[in-house]
């Protein structure tokens, strides 16, 4: 009795100990995500004193780190303040003396945020995320005029909003290129409707070495004049053998 006694005692002492340490944890975590968030907002709040001050036209970016407890839904960049919301501890903001518009990105983690002054109001917005699963095309073929050598492209939308992306390929006159699907497709937020797949196909009757491109254009799906437009490449190279 006196055995089991002990033994339960014992035992309320060790789950005391664990309740008394996770809490000591779980509040140098919230302290952590505070600091964290609290250098992001600071970071970006002195990058948009710095456009504002430098006059209508100046742009520059700075990259800042979002703790994992923010919450990107409740978090805003407008009228005169920056906002991110932490779910454990509330509104961590800078308050501004200019107007300044735009948004946080639709993730945590490390973000790549632009600054820019129209003349009106600064604007704050992610850098443009559409992230593609490679940087250029290498393909080495057999000499045909048959369209079978083909290769693929991913897409990912990493923007807060919906983007559309309108593709186009152009070639060397030696070559045939072929991109699938051809049309404008519309890239949601989060998701498998946030990745695009493409095919595209290559071929050529005349050995030798040719270059081509695809050019994306993205810009959102709805005009907002607080979210970038872009234009990127990606490089195709042939190389055809007999």
């Amino acid at each position: 009795m006196e055995f089991s006694l002990t033994l339960a005692i014992q035992l309320l002492i060790v789950a005391l100990l664990m309740v008394v340490f996770a809490g000591v944890f779980n509040q140098i975590a919230l302290r952590s995500d505070y600091i964290v968030a609290q250098d992001a907002v600071g970071q970006v709040s002195d990058s948009a004193k710095s456009a504002y001050a430098s006059g209508p036209g100046s742009k520059l970016s700075v990259t800042v780190k979002i703790p994992e407890s923010a919450l990107m839904n409740s978090s805003y960049i407008s009228n005169y303040t920056i906002d991110l919301y932490l779910a454990s501890f509330g509104d961590v903001t800078a308050p501004l003396p200019f107007m300044v518009s735009g948004m946080w990105p639709n993730q945590t983690g490390t973000a790549i945020m632009e600054i820019e002054n129209n003349g009106t109001d600064v604007i704050v917005r992610p850098a443009l995320s559409l992230q593609v699963n490679m940087s250029n095309i290498y393909m080495v073929i057999n000499k045909s005029s048959v369209s079978s050598n083909q290769t693929s492209v991913q897409l990912r939308n990493k923007m807060p909003v919906n983007y559309n992306v309108s593709p186009a390929i152009a070639c060397s006159s030696a070559l045939t290129c072929i991109l699938n699907p051809g049309n404008i497709v519309n890239l949601d937020t989060t998701g498998s409707n946030s990745i695009q797949g493409y095919i595209v196909n290559v071929s050529s009757a005349t050995v030798g070495i040719y270059a081509g491109h695809i050019n994306f254009t993205a810009y959102p799906a709805v005009a907002n004049p607080a979210l970038p437009n872009a234009t990127f490449i990606l490089p195709i190279t042939a190389r055809v053998v007999q």
